[in-house]
């Protein structure tokens, strides 16, 4: 049995208009198992694979039924280890389960060409007091696919990935992740995430190409990077050309905000 849902939901479509869209298939697993918990909590463990095979430092989160966009880190989350499993501890209840791995390696947000992206198909799941619940998550990896997807695939295909330095007060703004903006666009949802801010303020990032953008920076709260609860710091505006910011520092403190 092939199982679909992408990750862009609810889709808008207005009167008289025909739109287009990949739905990814994915083999759905068997149906998760319940058993007993050893210390009377209730936990979700989940397995997240590609095409069969566990994946690494996936963060699969844990919805309500009456939030079905799998936005933000949802009700808990957690990342999955070597073998690919997370575990989700739980108030008992209905949950959606989704699964995201993205190219910057944020935790929230998102999930950009190229990254992973999967939803556990038996939701909602009825997780019971002093229960553990085992699932297998099947993931694809997100692509251009159809219609409006596909018109923006070459300029996916184009995007390079740069790398910058970021300074908080004139400090490596280290645990912060860099948020992009195309001007004059400065609110919702960002054109991209930076890579986690290392100690020596060094960071990464994929771009659409070279040009003006406006930058702003959030701290990476554990498991949650870039906490939508935090004030963000900025704005910053950099130009990009040839791979390089300019200014190559994306200086941050009070004068930005």
């Amino acid at each position: 049995m092939l199982f679909a849902l992408p990750g862009n939901n609810p889709v808008v479509v207005a009167y008289g208009e025909t739109r287009e869209m990949g739905l990814p298939a994915v083999s759905a697993p068997p149906k998760g198992r319940y058993r007993p918990s050893a210390d009377a909590r209730s936990s979700i463990v989940a397995r997240a694979t590609l095409m069969g095979r566990p994946e690494i430092a996936v963060a699969v989160h844990a919805f309500r039924p009456d939030a079905p966009d799998f936005r933000g880190a949802g009700e808990a989350s957690a990342l999955t280890d070597e073998e690919g499993i997370a575990r989700l501890f739980l108030t008992p209840g209905k949950y959606l389960v989704s699964a995201r791995k993205r190219v910057t390696g944020a935790a929230i947000g998102m999930v950009d060409e190229g990254g992973l992206f999967g939803v556990y198909p038996y939701f909602p799941v009825d997780l019971p007091g002093g229960s553990v619940l085992s699932m297998e998550i099947p993931m694809f990896r997100k692509r251009g696919l159809l219609g409006e997807d596909d018109r923006k695939a070459p300029a996916a295909e184009a995007a390079a990935q740069a790398e910058g330095t970021a300074t908080l007060s004139g400090e490596a703004a280290g645990g912060y992740i860099v948020f992009f903006y195309s001007p004059p666009e400065t609110i919702g949802r960002p054109l991209a995430r930076s890579s986690v801010v290392s100690r020596s303020g060094r960071f990464s990032v994929h771009l659409p190409g070279d040009g003006e953008y406006i930058a702003y920076i959030r701290r990476a709260v554990e498991g949650v990077p870039g906490g939508a609860a935090e004030e963000r710091l900025g704005p910053v505006s950099v130009r990009l050309a040839g791979g390089r910011f300019l200014p190559g520092t994306l200086a941050f403190g009070p004068q930005g905000r």
